[in-house]
């Protein structure tokens, strides 16, 4: 309610503006927000906005379901053993902590091929977000039940597959719902870091190259459109 309030209030405070004669140009860099709704309506029409934004997605899902592998592996590697777990889980934890654009200048400096820049971006930020929650998963699963199980001869694979997979996609559930807006979010800094990378990332950039401050904004509300979609996805 609040932002939609905002939205309207400077909507009739800049036609206000306007109608005394003021000039247009002090709205070029924030226009109007009637302006922005009716560039993205127009913007979802074109093709090349249409592509930039399938890459954009189809980059950031790609890398996210790369991540999911990696977190259930690593975080399961790590939790099934207290020793790994004493060497590894304070690096996964520090590695959590650091800032995400971090990650992007070295992958920008370690990576030469530009599609592997973003899908390995979005990989490693899921990843990382995912292994903690199915490390501890694993290592607090209840061992009396574990024996319990086995004594009725349920094989180990039966108790991995019934019992055990389900807490640790109980254990996802949250993070990846975080994981996937920071798998787009990082992306789209990549793609803009990259403008070669194309999609949404990249059209930003060249709206903002033009002076075309409508489309920059209405592209930016289609990023949060998507990051809102996508975390309501996946809750």
């Amino acid at each position: 309610v609040v932002p939609v309030t905002v939205l309207i209030l400077y909507e009739m405070t800049a036609r206000l503006i306007l109608a005394s004669g003021a000039e247009s140009t002090k709205f070029l860099v924030l226009p109007l927000p009637s302006r922005v709704l009716v560039t993205l309506t127009r913007s979802l029409t074109e093709v090349e906005v249409l592509q930039a934004t399938g890459k954009t997605l189809g980059v950031t899902l790609l890398g996210f379901a790369l991540g999911i592998v990696g977190a259930v592996a690593v975080g399961a590697s790590v939790g099934s053993n207290r020793t790994i777990e004493r060497l590894f889980a304070p690096l996964l934890q520090f590695m959590r902590s650091l800032p995400v654009i971090l990650y992007v200048l070295v992958a920008l400096v370690l990576l030469t091929a530009d599609l592997e820049i973003p899908i390995s971006l979005a990989a490693l930020v899921t990843a990382l977000y995912g292994s903690l929650p199915v490390m501890r998963a694993i290592r607090d699963y209840d061992p009396e039940k574990r024996m319990f199980l086995r004594a009725r001869g349920y094989s180990q694979l039966r108790i991995v597959v019934g019992f055990v997979l389900p807490e640790i996609f109980s254990a996802l559930y949250i993070s990846i719902s975080i994981a996937i807006t920071l798998a787009l979010a990082i992306t789209v800094v990549a793609e803009m870091l990259l403008p070669s990378l194309g999609g949404l990332g990249a059209q930003i950039i060249r709206a903002k190259e033009n002076n075309a401050y409508a489309l920059l904004w209405a592209l930016t509300c289609l990023l949060g459109l998507f990051g809102f979609l996508l975390h309501e996805v996946v809750l």
